[in-house]
């Protein structure tokens, strides 16, 4: 018994249910991690989008990204919580000057541990692939 497969068929398939899968998992991560971002100001959660589905060939790709500066930080960590592994220390200065939250005063300490990585763009991703 021989089996044809015809090329137009299976494109024709691809962007009938590929691609629009694709893309609503893109806009599920993305709602998702909005929900799961930390949150100060609001700023990195409300920055939080899915972006055109990418083909190449028979792949398709989604990019779920923040258009803030600083959106990996809270994600990897920072510090000796980060990529690094180092505590952080000022570079022109002899302290590290901050206000904390809450608080009606200034803090200088010549050097910080950094935060842990909250992995919520991570924590987004597995869970939608596991509801699937």
């Amino acid at each position: 018994m021989a089996v044809r497969v015809r090329g137009a068929g299976i494109r024709q398939l691809f962007e009938r249910d590929v691609v629009p899968f694709t893309a609503a998992l893109g806009k599920r991560i993305a709602s998702r991690a909005t929900r799961q971002a930390p949150r100060f100001t609001g700023r990195l959660a409300n920055s939080i989008s899915a972006g055109r589905v990418q083909r190449k060939g028979l792949k398709a790709s989604v990019k779920v990204s923040t258009k803030t500066g600083y959106g990996l930080y809270p994600e990897v960590g920072t510090g000796i919580y980060g990529p690094t592994g180092r505590v952080i220390r000022p570079k022109k200065a002899p302290f590290l000057v901050f206000q904390p939250r809450g608080l009606d005063h200034i803090i200088r300490v010549r050097s910080v541990k950094g935060q842990p990585g909250q992995h919520y763009m991570r924590q987004s991703l597995i869970s939608e692939i596991r509801s699937l």
